[in-house]
């Protein structure tokens, strides 16, 4: 009963929202309608309907002028994003995806033990101390990077790679941007995804945490640079 009450609510806001939003356009284009027939008088001493061709060529001059405002109004915008430093920031990270690619090795080597892991070594006799010579507490060994952990690792930086290198070919306003945006955004969630099962298994090899850093890094500018898809 509450739940079928619920959904009647949001039924009946809904309605109401879409309600409002006709009302305020229809009262919009009216008081558009209004300004158009009030400057066409002033200008030519005539109602709209006393001569309509004039009025309709004062209204397409009026709708032309009105779109060229619009389109230098986001051209300005536009610019103002450029000074702030929003496409600095983007050649910024395509300068450092290319470094990463030239520099870094194609298949990153297995992490190192960890520290006091137990590496084959036969263990040594715990020496006695205090009275009596009772042996002192035996140290726990620190845990060995456990099995799967580095197949994670490296298949999350394999697709960490293949991101850079759609990341680093998406040029910015050119005509496959989106499409290699959209391919490198793929493959960085795919390589978050890994990264994020191979922190579960094993949180001791420093580059993880610095690649995962780098990784959302990418990817927030990549998002910004998207554009929906209808």
């Amino acid at each position: 009963m509450g739940g079928e009450n619920g959904r009647k609510g949001e039924k009946r806001a809904k309605s109401s929202f879409l309600g409002r939003a006709i009302k305020r356009l229809l009262g919009l284009a009216i008081v558009l309608a209004l300004l158009l027939v009030a400057g066409f008088r002033h200008q030519s001493g005539k109602w709209a309907w006393e001569d309509r061709p004039a009025f309709e060529a004062y209204a397409l001059s009026w709708w032309r002028f009105a779109k060229e405002k619009a389109v230098a109004a986001g051209d300005a915008i536009r610019q103002k994003a450029d000074e702030t430093g929003i496409t600095a920031r983007t050649q910024e990270l395509i300068e450092r995806a290319r470094r990463a690619l030239a520099g870094e090795p194609a298949t990153p080597p297995p992490p190192p033990p960890a520290p006091g892991s137990d590496t084959g070594a036969p263990e040594a006799e715990p020496e006695p101390s205090g009275k009596g010579g009772a042996p002192a507490p035996a140290i726990e060994p620190a845990p060995r990077v456990p099995e799967g952990y580095y197949q994670e690792f490296k298949a999350g930086y394999e697709e960490y790679r293949q991101g850079l290198v759609h990341f680093r070919d998406a040029v910015p306003r050119s005509l496959d941007e989106q499409r290699l945006l959209r391919e490198a955004k793929k493959r960085f969630e795919a390589a978050r995804d890994h990264w994020n099962r191979a922190g579960e298994l094993y949180d001791r090899d420093g580059r993880l945490d610095a690649l995962r850093t780098e990784l959302n890094q990418y990817l927030l500018d990549v998002n910004k640079r998207l554009k929906p898809i209808y």
